[in-house]
């Protein structure tokens, strides 16, 4: 199995979708602002509450993980420039910062601080990535797929390399990297004075979906599922993702215990407020040929909206979600 970091690799962990969901807008009685960002038409977009805004026309651009401070709405993202590069970027309130050659995949806001993570270009390989208010860190060879901040403490989630090409899971705090043996990290959540992390371990040989609590390796299934996001409430731990083995495909593990979520293939975020919960998700048939062949979809306890379908072609261009934030009104 390759792995890759997450936003040149939405194939393999974002393109899958839901079945039969009823086009409309959330539910008006809901308390929450709920944000979904993603690609439609070959353009950076994100939806509030169902609606869609547009973050320009720049070419072959994504929309990476988004988040809501105060009122103030930052996505990560990338687009491909005249220079024949990917160029990494974030946008606030639809503001475009170019932060240079390379691809944007998570975003957090502390106060005055804005980081931002992915990938930078080295001599012939991928950097892992951060910016600090614009200005770049490199971690080596590698790929980081989620910043979080907890009090003054900043986490970012990801993967390096041994000197013989292997992936190892790594955070970091800080900026200190933590490993978590061979294996790859796509989200990253802290609770109190605990760390957990999801992503894939490797051991013997075999791969497994998982995730740590504090290096601690909880298994959810084999290298077919996939792990996109994780967050921890009232004490219980959540990851949303793929399972193949169940009825629907999408589902969200409770504390290891696997729930399938009805209709739907994959979910790439999960939100929880209170007694509700929240998932951002993708729809793709089997045959690009049927209607709709690709949609963009999110969830408010079990009840889908479609945000965007493609009609084109086989498919093209696809529509995908890719972050979810979920803000009191």
């Amino acid at each position: 199995m390759k792995y890759y970091f997450t936003l040149s690799c939405l194939g393999l962990l974002l393109m899958s979708f839901v079945f039969g969901c009823k086009k409309g807008s959330t539910n008006p009685a809901s308390n929450y602002d709920v944000y979904v960002s993603g690609v439609y038409q070959n353009a950076a977009v994100y939806w509030k509450n169902g609606t869609l805004v547009s973050l320009g026309a720049l070419a072959n651009a994504s929309a990476g993980k988004i988040a809501v401070y105060g009122s103030d709405v930052y996505v990560a993202g990338a687009y491909s420039g005249q220079d024949l590069y990917y160029h990494a970027v974030y946008w606030k309130n639809g503001q475009l910062t170019d932060l240079g050659h390379g691809q944007a995949t998570g975003i957090a806001v502390n106060g005055s601080d804005v980081y931002v993570v992915g990938v930078t270009y080295g001599d012939d390989d991928f950097l892992a990535a951060s910016w600090k208010n614009g200005v770049l860190s490199t971690w080596g060879q590698g790929y980081i797929n989620q910043v979080i901040t907890s009090g003054d403490d900043v986490y970012m989630a990801g993967g390096t390399y041994d000197t013989v090409g292997s992936p190892i899971a790594t955070y970091w705090k800080n900026n200190v990297p933590i490993s978590l043996g061979y294996g790859q990290i796509n989200s990253i959540a802290v609770s109190g004075s605990d760390v957990y992390a999801a992503g894939y371990s490797i051991s013997g040989g075999t791969t497994s979906a998982c995730y740590w609590k504090n290096g601690q390796v909880v298994k959810l299934g084999d290298e077919t599922t996939v792990p996109t996001s994780i967050i921890v409430s009232s004490g219980d731990v959540y990851v949303a993702g793929n399972s193949p083995g169940s009825a629907s495909g999408a589902t969200y593990w409770k504390n290891g215990t696997a729930v399938s979520v009805p209709g739907a293939v994959t979910l790439t975020g999960i939100a929880i407020e209170g007694s509700d919960i929240f998932f951002s998700a993708n729809y793709q048939q089997a045959d690009l040929t049927q209607s709709p062949p690709t949609s963009s979809l999110m969830f408010e306890n079990g009840k889908a909206t479609t945000l965007a379908t493609s009609n084109g072609p086989a498919g093209e261009p696809p529509t995908y979600t890719n972050g979810l934030a979920v803000v009191k009104k």
